[in-house]
């Protein structure tokens, strides 16, 4: 069941597989990816193992992440709509590079659960209008250690544990929480990044309102070789 908050946001309450969560798992977790978002590639990647519904006996998986997708809905501004778009260009970014396809079952994954850990933080901080102070800041940083812990106590995502931890790391070393450079950051947390930070600027939050798509593409060409892997860039261009 959904609701608009004070802010025009779509958000989640936890009821039955009906809800709006089972039904982001269900639109994005397909049996087919969508390359070129644009419509002008039409190739398509089967992934009939990432199929999840509402049937009796769904999967332990969707179950549990359906869980904290909806506690992180309920505290926080971000939307399943972000997760959703988010999975669709990470996938398609590794469709693209011909990822097999338990890596783009891990991308899906990873767009769904990169920032569980601001369950962890605390609503004023997730939540403030203004800028952050340096300590608030400080603490908003730890999500990613924190979604590391929680990913890491459910067996069926511990395997991605590592990529949300790095999921805020930068090309150029200078992110965190541990500041790898380059290759040094897994490849799924670097497709992350970029699915990430456009979505982001396209979509209205808290503290300021959307961007223009193009303004948007040229935040992210920008920061290419510095912020962003530049070949993964170079890809989601082609893309977008």
């Amino acid at each position: 069941m959904a609701f608009i908050d004070s802010n025009g946001h779509k958000r989640i309450k936890r009821t039955d597989c009906k809800s709006e969560s089972d039904k982001a798992f269900r639109n994005v977790a397909n049996d087919n990816v969508i390359l070129n978002t644009a419509g002008e590639e039409n190739t398509r990647v089967n992934e009939n193992d990432l199929s999840y519904g509402c049937e009796t006996g769904r999967s332990h998986t969707e179950s549990n992440a359906n869980i904290l997708m909806t506690l992180l809905f309920e505290k926080s501004q971000e939307t399943e709509e972000h997760a959703e778009r988010m999975a669709v260009i990470s996938r398609s970014i590794g469709a693209k590079m011909n990822l097999p396809k338990k890596s783009l079952h891990d991308l899906f994954l990873l767009s769904i659960l990169h920032d569980i850990g601001k369950i962890g933080i605390s609503e004023r901080i997730l939540n403030k209008p203004g800028k952050l102070t340096k300590e608030e800041w400080m603490i908003m940083q730890k999500h990613s250690e924190i979604g590391y812990g929680l990913a890491k106590a459910y067996p069926e995502f511990a395997h991605i544990a590592e990529y949300i931890l790095c999921h805020h790391e930068r090309w150029d070393g200078k992110g965190y929480p541990l500041g790898l450079k380059g290759e040094q950051i897994p490849l799924a947390s670097r497709i992350i990044a970029v699915a990430d930070a456009y979505d982001a600027m396209i979509s209205d939050r808290v503290y300021r309102k959307a961007m223009k798509k193009e303004e948007a593409v040229e935040e992210i060409k920008k920061n290419a070789g510095t912020q962003f892997d530049p070949e993964i860039v170079k890809i989601f261009l082609e893309l977008i």
